[in-house]
């Protein structure tokens, strides 16, 4: 199976840097936390859309916001999962909290 690199970067006691499996849980988990820390804009062209519209200052996170970005730009996370991680995110629960279920 590919890897991708763990992301924030870390080494290996052997010096290598950290990879997770391609489509495992975990890696799906990170591209979300990846997705949802981006804000429209911050990406140049053609990801100009790429992210979550920011909501600094807001009392709380829309969201449909967090679930229409997760399925615009994430389609290998489906439902129920959407609901369930935008939920938790718009409750408040921290971004580290996301877990996706293959």
């Amino acid at each position: 199976m590919a890897a991708t690199l763990r992301l924030p970067l870390e080494l290996t006691p052997g010096g290598a840097l950290r990879t997770l499996a391609q489509d495992s849980s975990l890696e799906l988990a990170q591209s979300v936390r990846s997705l949802l820390s981006t804000t429209i804009g911050e990406r140049s062209a053609p990801l100009s859309e790429y992210g979550l519209i920011d909501q600094l200052g807001a009392v709380t996170i829309d969201a449909g916001d967090i679930a229409y970005a997760i399925a615009r730009w994430e389609p290998r996370v489906q439902e129920p999962d959407i609901t369930a991680i935008a939920t938790t995110l718009a409750d408040g629960a921290p971004l580290s909290t996301i877990t996706v279920i293959i």
